[in-house]
């Protein structure tokens, strides 16, 4: 998201957090297996498991944005606009003034119901 701001071209992982801003419109998300974590391989890995990107995927998509860097700039565009439509200062001070205003409501209510 960070790389989107700076309307970069990103390509990743078509998996977890990255699914919440990598699209095909904003970027080149890559498919993936997913494959269990071997013991200590990764902080608490027991049960969990990795997504791994399909190389030749990944190979063939940067090969696509050097042939045609010009559709990797739109993206980055559209990327840059969704991300901080969605993650810039305005949407996440209205988020936390939101959940601050249900907190302190809830305060009131508590402090309230002790009078």
């Amino acid at each position: 998201a960070e790389a989107m701001t700076f309307e970069r071209i990103v390509i990743g992982t078509d998996y977890s957090g990255c699914t919440d801003f990598l699209t095909a419109e904003t970027g080149y998300p890559i498919p993936y297996q997913l494959r269990p974590l071997a013991p200590n391989e990764y902080p608490w890995s027991e049960g969990q498991y990795w997504a791994e990107p399909d190389q030749n995927a990944a190979v063939d998509v940067m090969r696509q944005v050097v042939a045609d860097p010009s559709e990797g700039r739109r993206r980055g565009r559209i990327a840059r606009d969704r991300v901080l439509r969605s993650y810039g200062s305005v949407p996440v001070g209205e988020a936390m003034r939101d959940r601050l205003e249900v907190l302190w409501a809830k305060r009131r209510a508590e402090r309230s119901s002790r009078d």
